[in-house]
């Protein structure tokens, strides 16, 4: 009585018809036939697997698959990875997975449906069955295992695999070549080894594998292996493989009758190196190191590595640190902040999960992007020497070096790392294949001295750390002048005389060695303005309405019998500062700058002009201008929305008759006002505006945390200028922008 039957088949469809044939109890059955007009009218993909269905469903119908184990042979992809996912964004390609599903359960089929290639269907003759060929293959009598690759190895199927791994492998380490047996004991020992399982048991000896790169993950591992029954082992192959390239077909060892092309793995590739080669001593990719906290292999820019990894500098070994990207942390404990999120009442807003470990942590390959020294060295780099442990001073400069080094990484996205070691690592394998021994340019090492800026860059982290005006700690904003002042020094100093001047006409470029312009530093300075984000406060405009509710009640208290000449005088001067503010979109602290005797000289002749006007005289140094003549403003005499300029002026001129010249704006000692001089009663006078017309200014809003003398009036012209339809240019023009 027959308890289980091994089967083979394979299944084929064309445009216009289809053909299967299964080998059972020694006999062929086959079947052939035209579609009809709705099946080929589907997808190609569609009517293979329907051709496979049907096939299984002719012969189980039949009795044959009862208790059997069938091995299905298809040439289209698709088909294989429908079955073996169970499911396809395609319905009908869903349903006919499902009955394949089924067809197993009824009749206790255990089914394999395995890719091949194209120019295997057409040796075995299944495909000249679906055009009604029935005189190729297995059609003419050969046997059907003649066409099932399964149990052959790919040293089997070409022999010439063995020379071409030998040309690149090199002498250094001799490949030991495993059979079936020697995969539980000599490949768990300490040799280089060669496994060539065939596609039927590679499951098997990928268990095998895995012990032996757990046990000694310092020895390397080469397999080779035709691409055949992937479902039983891709997904392995790709959690323990460190490289995987592969092959196709038509290359002299690899030639079109072997049919498919072959898969590459290498597991612990690295050490091939010759290290006795000084040119390979620097080449990022042939790099094996172990991660300085968790121990674990880092290799082919699976880490973060040194750049001065290989070689020695000085009288300093090689450095050999390396780690891996989640180990490669921060020792400050927190002290330098991070920016998250914030809603508008400060409260934390939404953060992505992949974000949290932003700036806390690297990414493996960041050294692929920036240039890379560990602490140590860049300590060396600064100090000449090696850090003493528990030196507090020590300590902190490496503190601030880790720091800065993840600055650096973090100027670039984690998708941006990642895409870039992928691309690396596929030009390894790539280089492995056209026997190419350095694809790359050395990463080191560096010189023993602080090229990239790194003693700038922790001057300027300590910075960072000191008391801020409006959060706990400075803004980016304020450290990076840091950056100027370094630049400034070097170039006082001798680094000018090593500057070149590329000049045309009367613009000029310097090439400079000052290390804050490095390539390091510019990612530097990119990742901590990234972590640090810039918390800014500016100060809210004044509105049209708000400024004439101010004019307003400037002009009641003026009118008023019981003030004094004095407090007269003082509203005169406020109301000209607060219109000369707006209407000419004036910083606060350009205001003191307005001249007496420049407003008198201009000021009748504005008034007579056919269109009136008042001519505001600055005299100082303004933004972009040498401050050695007058900077004119014109204003109009009254405003489109009738702010009266030139009666608030003329009013001011009149309030200082007793000076012939100097400043309009003064205090007490005759020289320019500060703006805090008006300041207080800007805002007692907004908070009137607030209590009396509170749709000009919400209750909510803090007066004096809002407001500013400085920047409000500015903003709110400029608001209200964009609003009249002013062009840009004209208002970029005006504010000298």
């Amino acid at each position: 009585k027959r308890s289980a039957m091994a089967i083979f088949g394979f299944g084929d469809a064309s445009g216009s018809g289809f053909g299967s044939s299964l080998e059972i109890d020694g006999r062929i059955h086959y079947r052939h036939k035209q579609w009809s007009e709705l099946i080929s009218s589907n997808s190609s993909n569609f009517r293979e697997l329907f051709n496979l269905v049907a096939a299984i469903d002719e012969a189980s119908r039949g009795g044959h698959l009862d208790n059997a184990e069938l091995f299905l042979f298809t040439d289209n992809t698709t088909a294989e990875g429908a079955y073996y996912k169970g499911s396809s964004k395609s319905k009908f390609i869903f349903d006919l997975v499902l009955k394949l599903k089924l067809l197993g359960q009824n009749t206790k089929l255990i089914l394999h449906v395995i890719h091949v290639a194209g120019t295997r269907m057409i040796w075995q003759g299944t495909d000249g069955l679906s055009r009604g060929d029935l005189f190729e293959g297995v059609m003419s009598g050969e046997s059907m295992t003649t066409f099932v690759p399964l149990h052959q190895t790919a040293l089997t199927r070409g022999s010439a695999i063995r020379s071409w791994i030998n040309s690149w492998w090199g002498t250094a380490t001799e490949l030991l070549h495993l059979n079936p047996d020697g995969w539980y004991t000599t490949g768990q020992g300490t040799t280089d080894c060669l496994w060539d399982p065939a596609p039927a048991a590679v499951d098997a000896a990928f268990e095998q594998l895995g012990k032996a790169k757990h046990k000694r993950p310092e020895i390397s591992h080469v397999v080779v292996v035709p691409r055949s029954f992937t479902s039983h082992w891709r997904k392995q192959l790709r959690k323990i493989a460190d490289v995987v390239f592969t092959v196709p077909v038509g290359v002299d060892f690899w030639p079109c009758c072997c049919h498919e092309p072959q898969s590459l793995p290498f597991v612990s590739l690295l050490p091939i190196v010759d290290l006795g080669d000084s040119g390979a001593q620097d080449s990022w990719e042939k790099w094996r190191g172990v991660c300085q906290i968790c121990r674990k292999q880092l290799l082919i820019g699976g880490g973060i590595f040194c750049g001065n990894f290989s070689t020695p500098r000085g009288s300093f070994p090689p450095c050999q640190s390396s780690w891996c990207g989640k180990c490669y942390t921060p020792t400050d404990g927190g002290r330098f902040p991070i920016a998250r999120p914030k809603g508008w009442n400060g409260e934390p807003g939404f953060w992505k999960k992949r974000d949290e470990k932003k700036f806390i942590e690297g990414r493996n390959g960041d050294h692929l992007l920036t240039p890379s020294q560990c602490d140590k060295c860049q300590f060396v780099n600064m100090q000449k020497r090696l850090p003493v442990a528990g030196q507090p001073k020590d300590s902190m400069l490496l503190m601030c070096i880790r720091r800065a080094n993840l600055d650096a990484f973090w100027a670039r996205e984690p998708k941006t790392v990642s895409g870039n070691l992928t691309e690396a690592r596929a030009a390894v394998r790539n280089s492995l294949a056209l026997g190419i021994t350095y694809p790359f340019p050395p990463m080191g090492p560096f010189p023993m001295e602080d090229k990239c800026g790194m003693t700038s860059a922790v001057l300027i982290l300590m910075r960072s750390l000191d008391p801020g005006m409006n959060a706990p700690t400075v803004q980016f904003d304020t450290i990076r002048k840091s950056r100027s002042m370094y630049s400034n020094i070097f170039h006082a100093g001798l680094g000018s005389c090593g500057a070149s001047v590329m000049a045309k006409d009367k613009y000029k470029t310097y090439v400079t060695s000052c290390p804050t312009y490095s390539f390091w530093y510019e990612r530097f300075m990119l990742g901590a303005q990234k972590r640090m984000g810039r918390i800014s406060k500016p100060d809210l405009g004044i509105s049209i309405k708000a400024m004439h509710a101010l004019l307003e009640d400037l002009e009641k208290d003026r009118v008023d019998p019981c003030i004094s000449s004095l407090e007269r005088e003082r509203i005169d001067l406020v109301g000209a500062w607060f219109v000369i503010s707006f209407v000419g979109a004036l910083r606060g602290e350009e205001v003191p700058m307005v001249d007496l005797y420049g407003l008198r000289q201009f000021f009748d002749e504005g008034a007579k002009h056919e269109i009136p006007h008042v001519v505001v005289t600055l005299l100082g140094k303004l933004k972009g201008e040498a401050g050695t003549d007058y900077h004119m403003l014109p204003m109009a005499a009254v405003t489109k929305t009738g702010i009266p300029v030139q009666r608030w002026i003329l009013r001011a001129i009149q309030s200082q008759s007793r000076y012939s010249q100097g400043p309009l704006f003064r205090n007490s000692a005759n020289e320019p006002a500060k703006m805090s001089f008006f300041e207080e009663e800007f805002h007692s006078r907004l908070r009137r505006i607030q209590l009396e017309r509170g749709s000009l200014i919400p209750e909510t809003v803090d007066v004096e945390e809002e407001y500013g003398i400085k920047r409000s009036f500015r903003r709110g012209s400029n608001t209200h200028a964009g609003n009249q339809g002013v062009d840009k240019d004209v208002s970029d023009k005006n504010n000298r922008w």
